[in-house]
């Protein structure tokens, strides 16, 4: 008993002893610790203009795509981008990081970036890089062929080989919108119809494997792929089809596109001659409930500067960068066309498109001002990067004019001494 009177006021003293040496924390029960919370920050995805490919050389080459576009914030900085494979598709998502603990500026800042794309281990052939709905295309050409084994021997007789079949090629050209041109205008969360004719220029018959499916921008429909026909259908070489996408228009107004491309029998991202960046086609619609108030084209101009390490302005060798502002005071759609011309009225280059393979005359798109960009007012500058080579008929004679809506230009020369 005494034994145990004893260890009982032991422990009472050690306790108080304990309490003695420890901290009086304040009435909060937490000390301050110097610790600065971390700003409250959203990321969303960042407005992109153009994806340029290097492609290095080799089995697997390496690749980078080289995204350029425009920051709508003054306080917003650009995020880690995401990156994600399948079906020969790289899928690029460039997120824009912004505070959300205070307001920022309405202001449109021009980013590059440049990001590696892993080709370890692809196999030949074409790959599509997308970054927030703008793509391109790059081959990995095929490896030399190395024979394993050398004959020891020559038979007596030949004998005679059947011909084998020659793999059939999936292309396609779009013709024409058969329902809701752009621009339509649909009330918020109604359904509608979108219909896309095209045409099967390749030499595979297209049967109940083939696919119509969601790409990039405004996701309009409860699933992402469709088939292009039923079961037992076809549409064989030569033929055109009309592709039909039952959707439904958001309940928030404002203007929206939605990119669809076709997929083969093996999921293969099919081209498309006279589609959206060579492998798309699209819907573009306005939701409008009678409030929505559309703006105007309030300015444009155009710009050439020489592209650094392409040698002197106005030789055969120099390539150049064309940068094309439009400017505008409200929502809207506005179609614009870039062309070049010397004196003697001739295209006088080439404006290069998807890759470096694509080189046109003539350049024509669609800038969207969309409503989130004007909600404290004022006006927007949306800017349109493109590449500008030879083969030049007059190096020294280059004039690039830019289009906008149908209606007035503003042109750029080059001017030599």
């Amino acid at each position: 008993m005494k034994n145990l009177r004893f260890v009982t006021l032991l422990a009472i003293l050690i306790g108080l002893i304990l309490t003695s040496c420890s901290p009086v924390l304040s009435l909060g029960g937490v000390p301050n610790l110097g610790v600065t919370p971390a700003p409250q920050t959203a990321s969303r995805e960042a407005q992109v203009i153009s994806v340029q490919l290097q492609v290095g050389s080799g089995e697997h080459p390496p690749v980078n795509a080289i995204v350029r576009g425009n920051l709508s914030e003054s306080c917003a900085v650009l995020g880690q981008s995401q990156v994600q494979y399948a079906a020969n598709t790289f899928q690029i998502k460039v997120l824009a990081v912004s505070p959300v603990d205070r307001g920022c500026a309405q202001a449109v800042t021009p980013f590059e970036t440049t990001i590696p794309l892993n080709t370890a281990g692809l196999p030949a052939g074409t790959y599509t890089v997308i970054a927030n709905g703008v793509s391109a295309v790059f081959n990995i050409p095929p490896a030399a062929a190395t024979p394993t084994t050398v004959p020891t021997a020559v038979p007596t007789a030949t004998p005679t080989v059947a011909p084998t079949p020659q793999a059939c090629t999936d292309r396609a050209a779009f013709i024409a919108d058969v329902s809701i041109p752009d621009g339509f205008v649909v009330a918020p969360n109604t359904p509608f119809t979108k219909i896309w004719r095209l045409k099967n220029t390749g030499s595979c018959d297209w049967n109940s494997n083939y696919q119509v499916f969601y790409m990039s921008g405004a996701n309009l429909t409860k699933y992402s792929a469709y088939k292009i026909v039923g079961s037992g259908q076809r549409v064989e070489p030569g033929q055109s089809v009309d592709i039909s996408v039952g959707m439904t228009a958001p309940a928030k107004i404002g203007l929206y596109t939605s990119f669809w491309g076709l997929k083969g029998r093996y999921g293969e991202i099919i081209p498309i001659q006279g589609g959206a960046r060579g492998n798309s086609f699209f819907v573009k619609i306005r939701v409008d409930d009678g409030t929505l108030q559309m703006g105007k084209i309030v300015d444009q101009s155009i710009k050439i500067d020489l592209e650094q390490g392409s040698g002197d302005s106005c030789t055969p060798g120099a390539t150049y960068l064309v940068h094309a502002f439009i400017t505008a005071d409200g929502p809207l759609s506005a179609r614009y066309q870039v062309s070049s011309s010397t004196s003697g009225q001739v295209p006088a280059g080439f404006f290069v498109g998807t890759s470096e393979n694509d080189l046109l005359t003539v350049v024509n798109g669609i800038v969207d001002f969309d409503p989130v960009l004007f909600e404290q007012g004022g006006t927007r500058t949306i800017t349109v990067p493109l590449r500008f080579v030879g083969p030049y008929p007059h190096p020294d004679d280059i004039t690039v004019t830019l289009v906008v809506a149908g209606g007035s230009s503003s042109s750029a020369t080059i001017y030599c001494q």
